[in-house]
Order: C-alpha cells, then structure tokens, then sequence
C-alpha cells in the first residue's frame, strides 16, 4: 500500500472555485460513497471569516446537504454529501482510496492511498485525461502491520 500526495489542478470542482472566490480553506475528509451513483458523504473543516458567504456557495454548487457539528470563531467542521462528484468517482475507478484534500486558493492537494503503482499510474492518467493537472508531491510505502 502506499500513501501519495498530489497536487492537483481540476477544471470546474466546486471546491476549488468556492475556496478561490472566498478565500476559505476546505479540508475534506473520510470521504465515502453514498447513493447509487458516485455521490459521496464527508467530513470537513472550513477556515474562513465569512462562512455566511461559503454556506450561499455551497447551495449553488454539487452540495446537496451540509451539516455543522461545531462552529468556532473562523472555523466549521461538519458534514456534507455531494452529489456524483467527479474527484471521488476518478479516484474510486482507479481502485484508490481518499484520505483528505486540502483546498486553497492557491491549489488543492490530496492524499490518496493506493494498493499500487499502477493503480496510482492509472488514477494520474484518468485525471490528465479529464484536462486535470497533477504533480506527485510525495509517495512512500505504508507498514502494513500499522492497519
């Protein structure tokens, strides 16, 4: 198994243009399918200081529902479900698992784990082949006594 990080450049994610227009910080984790299609459910955190603005965008983008479970001065973690969500739907036809994506306005990473080096061949070409930029940030083997 191996842990990857990539920095990622996706056309049209709601995440993406929602962290760039409102200058917040999304973390996204403990991403799961949900539904029939390639929806997904999960956790985030949201740094930003106008988070009246980031719940208005949400309900223009893929969100379908967002819930708080706590809300601190500039920061917000709950859950959300998104409708069939192009990242999570590429990295689940690639035989990849989503740990977390971390999205600013100056890019998104993600940490993905993967079984191996072709599944992870396999996840960067489906993402270029959609017009995504990728780049490996970092890669390194898991102790599989660990799980």
């Amino acid at each position: 198994m191996l842990k990857v990080v990539l920095s990622v450049k996706l056309l049209g994610s709601w995440e993406t243009e929602i962290s760039a227009k409102h200058d917040v910080l999304i973390i996204i984790h403990s991403v799961t399918p949900y539904g029939s299609s390639f929806g997904v459910k999960g956790l985030f955190e949201l740094n930003a200081a106008n988070t009246t603005r980031f719940y208005r965008a949400c309900r223009s983008s893929d969100i379908i529902k967002i819930e708080m479970m706590s809300e601190e001065e500039e920061r917000v973690t709950g859950s959300m479900i998104i409708r069939p969500w192009m990242t999570a739907s590429t990295i689940i036809r690639a035989d990849c698992y989503f740990e977390e994506a971390v999205v600013s306005p100056q890019g998104t990473e993600w940490t993905i784990l993967t079984p191996n080096e072709e599944a992870l061949c396999s996840l960067i070409h489906d993402l270029e082949k959609i017009g995504s930029e990728v780049r490996l940030v970092s890669k390194h083997k898991l102790n599989l006594d660990s799980f």
